[in-house]
């Protein structure tokens, strides 16, 4: 799915940049 790629590239991004964040 194209929207579900891109949830999961961002998300993937996200964590990436805080890290254990929360």
């Amino acid at each position: 799915m194209y929207i579900y790629c891109i949830c999961v590239c961002f998300c993937i991004i996200f964590m990436l940049w805080n890290p254990y964040s929360g």
